[in-house]
């Protein structure tokens, strides 16, 4: 299969080094053909993902929503089968991909699963977030088919007024329709060959994981939670510019030494990871 890891980021260089440390381990280590795609919005983030070999696209950081399209835009231009969509502040384990490829051979248009280990560097704990079944955004796949279904938006000219379940059209109006439904007014509307890709809602700065999941599942996309139990598969890095920090975290503490096989994270547990 071919693998784009696809990257946005935000400040805290150290940790997004050991993130790109992680990727480059991944790459040599699969099996699968992966690269790593990059949406940043700062100087040193350029410099850096020149320095691994990464391709990357600059865009301004707000709203985040907006940021993840735009990035999208530009990675839909490589070829590849699966998209893994990872934070800066993210790890995960070769033994992933592997638990993952019964699903992907099988075509399932979203691949996850609902545990993740959040790790306070500074202070060496962990715990273990148990999200229920609920797919988490940091190690997902998602198949390009299932991106192209569902984030396609297409510029057309309306014709003729008209509603939908959700929006309302007006005589001469130019926007940007999910392409389903550009097939469902047909001659109502006359499309450009313009596209844009919009997964995540493009004015939101949070919950950008669950919205995209959201928006595949109601797009009837075949979806996949794999029950992996405690073993220790996608490590997050808390620092002080996240959003929720280590301690508002509601789960269950481990003990910091389970976290070993990241060999990248044990490295680099005694550098500062303040920005």
């Amino acid at each position: 299969m071919k693998i784009l890891v696809y990257i946005a980021i935000w400040k805290r260089p150290e940790v997004t080094r050991i993130c790109f440390e992680g990727v480059k381990r991944l790459i040599k280590n699969s099996n699968h053909q992966i690269n790593c795609y990059c949406v940043v919005s700062e100087d040193w983030a350029e410099v850096m993902c020149e320095e691994f070999g990464f391709e990357y696209k600059r865009v301004k950081n707000e709203p985040l929503g907006h940021k993840m399209n735009r990035g999208l835009y530009g990675a839909m231009k490589y070829k590849w089968d699966y998209i893994m969509t990872l934070g800066s502040d993210d790890l995960i384990s070769d033994e992933l991909l592997k638990i993952y490829e019964p699903y992907m051979n099988k075509g399932i248009g979203l691949i996850g699963i609902d545990k993740v280990y959040f790790a306070d560097l500074k202070n060496k704990k962990t715990k273990l977030v148990d999200y229920d079944l609920q797919i988490v955004g940091a190690g997902r796949l998602i198949s390009r088919e299932a991106i192209k279904d569902t984030a396609t938006r297409v510029r057309v000219t309306v014709l003729q007024g008209c509603s939908t379940i959700i929006n309302s059209y007006y005589l001469g109006q130019i926007t940007y329709m999910p392409q389903a439904e550009v097939y469902r007014l047909g001659a109502i509307v006359s499309p450009s060959q313009e596209k844009k890709f919009e997964l995540w809602d493009g004015e939101l700065m949070c919950t950008l994981d669950n919205n995209s999941n959201n928006r595949l599942i109601m797009n009837h996309v075949s979806n996949k939670c794999i029950e992996v139990g405690e073993v220790p598969l996608i490590v997050d890095i808390k620092t002080d510019e996240n959003l929720w920090d280590y301690d508002s975290l509601d789960g269950t503490n481990k003990d910091f030494n389970l976290l070993n096989d990241f060999r990248e994270l044990r490295q680099e547990s005694d550098v500062s990871v303040e920005s």
